[in-house]
């Protein structure tokens, strides 16, 4: 009984540790994040300004080549809702997007938009799916 109590006890120490740990880093470190987010944000709007919705997915699947972190898909998702707001309605980039609901389809959307540009992993299609809100008229 004393033994399952320490064992608690030091579980309850170490999760306490680590929220205070995450609670200072996050003070220390959010001006700088939201300034990033910000900033892909921006940078997302220039290139929609001036582009169309595809070349926004061919600028979002460049950024994604080579993220292996949360932040990087942050700063990737940022962008292209940026840019998908900023763009002119595409109709022809729109043909080709599945409907909603159709969740195989949409799966099977996002992993080859991404992988006929040549980015194979797990963050592009999370981020490149924020493309269809667009063509779905929710952005």
């Amino acid at each position: 009984m004393k033994v399952a109590a320490i064992v608690i006890g030091v579980i309850l120490l170490l999760v306490a540790v680590m929220a205070g740990a995450g609670y200072v880093w996050w003070q220390n470190n959010k001006l700088a994040l939201k300034a990033e987010i910000q900033a892909a944000t921006d940078d997302g709007r220039a290139v929609g300004s001036h582009g169309t919705a595809s070349q926004c997915v061919d600028a979002t699947v460049e950024r994604t080549k080579g993220c292996d972190g949360i932040m990087c898909a942050v700063r990737a998702k940022s962008f292209i809702r940026g840019c998908m707001r900023a763009t002119k309605v595409d109709a022809a980039f729109c043909r080709g997007v599945p409907p909603e609901g159709k969740i195989m389809n949409t799966v099977r959307w996002t992993m080859d938009t991404c992988s006929s540009r040549g980015a194979d992993n797990e963050i592009c299609p999370k981020v490149v799916r924020d493309a269809l809100k667009y063509c779905r008229g929710v952005s």
